[in-house]
C-alpha cells in the first residue's frame, strides 16, 4: 500500500490549489483524479464573484444573501491570501494577472458582450484595453468569428473590425500538403513553429489599433513566445478571446499546475477513479482506485475531496435524493424547483463534511470546490475563486490536522 500524508481526490482547481499548498508545508502528498478536471473547457480566466467590478462588494452582498454559501467560510483576507498564493505557485511557467486589491477586469465575449473576471493569464491580459481592436480570425476554423465579435462589441460602443487570415500560409508538418488546419490544437502547434509567417500576413493591417484579438490557440507549451513575438513583430497588444472547447488556455492552466505539483515533488495518478474507501469509526485510512490489473490501495493521514460537483461526477443524482459519489455523503440543496448546480456536501469552518443533525462525519476528511454545497458557480461568476479559496483552506486544515 502506498502512503502518504495528503491524499487528493480530484485533480481540477480546488484539488491542484490544494496539493500546491500541502507541498509548500511539507506534506508528502498524491493527486488521485478519474479525469483531467474542468480546467479543459475553462476559458483561463478565474472569477470571484462577478456580480460588480469590485468583486468584494459582490462577494458581501452574495453571503449576506446565501449565508449558506462557501465564502461565508472565510474572511475576505483569507481569500485574498489564497489568491496572492495561486498567483505566486503558477507565475512560472502561466503568469496571471490581477489589479490592485482584486478588482475584476472587463474583457470581452467571443459573441461581443463583456464579462467580469479577476485574474487573467498573460495571454488575455490585454483584452482589458479600451481602445480600437482588430479582430483576426482564421478561414476554415469554425469555433471563433471575429466578425461576429466585432460586431458584438460595436454594438455596445467600442471600436472593433474584423478580418481574416488563412492558415494555408502557415507552415504545416512535413508533407501536409499546406493543407487548411481546423481544430484548436493543430492550429497552435502550427502557430509554435511558424508564428512570424502570421505575423507576415497581418503587416500593415493592425497600424491604427491599440491591439489584435485572436481565438485561444496561439499555441501550447510556447503561448508566451508566440503572444510575445506577435506583439513586437506587429507593434500592438496581442490577446486570445475563448473559443469554443477544448479551451487551450485552461488545459495550459492545467498542465502547469501538475508540473508545478511534480517539481514540489508530489505525484499525481489520473485516469483512474476511486471506487471505495476504508473507513474505521471517524476516519478514513485509505482509498481503493480502479487501475489495471488489481486496485491500488492509498492510504493517507488526511483526505481532500475535491472531485467535482454533478457535472463533474462528484455528485451523484437519483431520483428523490442526491449523494456524494467516494464517501457516500450526504448531498444538501437538491430541489427541483431551485438550481442543480447548488446541490453539494455541507461541511464547517474547518471544511469537513456534516451530516443533516451538523455532527462531522469522518474527521480527517476535508472538502473543497464543486462538491460544496450551497453556491451556483455559473450564475454568480464565482466558481474559481471558490476553488482557490477552499482548496487552500482545505490544505490548510488538513495540515493543522498533521500536526496534532
Amino acid at each position: 500500500m502506498m502512503n502518504y500524508d495528503l491524499v487528493v481526490i480530484g485533480a481540477g482547481l480546488a484539488g491542484m490549489t490544494t496539493a500546491l499548498k500541502a507541498l509548500q508545508q511539507g506534506q508528502k502528498t498524491i493527486v488521485v483524479a478519474a479525469g483531467a478536471g474542468a480546467m479543459e473547457v475553462m476559458s483561463g480566466c478565474l472569477d470571484i464573484c462577478g456580480g460588480d467590478d469590485n468583486p468584494w462588494l459582490a462577494l458581501r452582498r452574495l453571503v449576506a444573501e446565501k449565508p449558506a454559501h462557501p465564502y461565508a467560510l472565510l474572511s475576505e483576507e483569507e481569500i485574498r491570501e489564497a489568491l496572492a498564493f495561486f498567483v505566486e505557485q503558477i507565475k512560472g511557467a502561466c503568469p496571471y494577472y490581477h489589479q490592485s486589491g482584486f478588482r475584476n477586469f472587463r474583457i470581452p465575449t467571443a459573441l461581443g458582450g463583456r464579462r467580469r473576471a479577476c485574474l487573467l493569464p498573460e495571454g488575455q491580459l490585454a483584452a482589458a484595453t479600451e481602445g480600437p481592436v482588430l479582430a483576426v480570425g482564421f478561414k476554415g476554423y469554425r469555433d471563433f468569428s471575429a466578425e461576429l465579435m466585432a460586431e458584438g462589441m460595436n454594438r455596445v460602443g467600442y471600436r472593433w473590425q474584423a478580418t481574416e487570415v488563412d492558415t494555408c500560409c502557415l507552415q504545416g508538418g512535413e508533407g501536409d500538403g499546406g493543407r487548411i488546419c481546423n481544430n484548436s490544437v493543430e492550429i497552435a502547434l502550427r502557430l509554435e513553429r511558424s508564428w512570424r509567417l502570421l505575423a507576415e500576413e497581418l503587416s500593415g493591417r493592425t497600424r491604427g489599433f491599440a491591439a489584435a484579438a485572436f481565438p485561444a490557440v496561439l499555441g501550447l507549451d510556447q503561448h508566451l513566445t508566440v503572444k510575445r513575438g506577435l506583439e513586437k513583430s506587429l507593434g500592438v497588444s496581442v490577446f486570445e478571446a475563448p473559443a469554443l472547447p477544448p479551451s487551450l488556455p485552461g488545459m495550459r492552466l492545467a498542465a502547469s499546475l501538475a508540473a508545478r505539483i511534480r517539481r514540489g515533488g508530489g505525484d499525481l495518478l489520473q485516469g483512474f477513479p476511486v471506487v471505495s474507501a476504508d473507513i474505521q469509526g471517524r476516519m478514513c485510512r485509505r482509498i481503493i482506485v480502479a487501475t489495471p490489473g488489481s486496485p491500488l490501495s492509498i492510504g493517507g493521514k488526511n483526505f481532500i475531496l475535491a472531485s467535482g460537483g454533478i457535472l463533474g461526477g462528484g455528485i451523484l443524482l437519483e431520483r428523490e435524493r442526491a449523494s456524494e459519489a467516494v464517501f457516500n455523503f450526504p448531498a444538501s440543496g437538491f430541489r427541483r424547483q431551485a438550481s442543480v448546480f447548488q446541490t453539494g456536501v455541507r461541511v464547517n469552518r474547518r471544511m469537513q463534511p456534516l451530516a443533516a443533525d451538523g455532527q462531522v462525519i469522518l474527521e480527517n476528511v476535508f472538502c473543497a470546490g464543486r462538491i460544496l454545497a450551497g453556491y451556483d458557480p455559473f450564475s454568480e461568476g464565482s466558481g474559481a475563486g471558490v476553488a482557490v479559496a477552499t482548496g487552500y483552506r482545505a490544505a490548510v486544515e488538513a495540515g493543522r490536522m498533521a500536526e496534532q
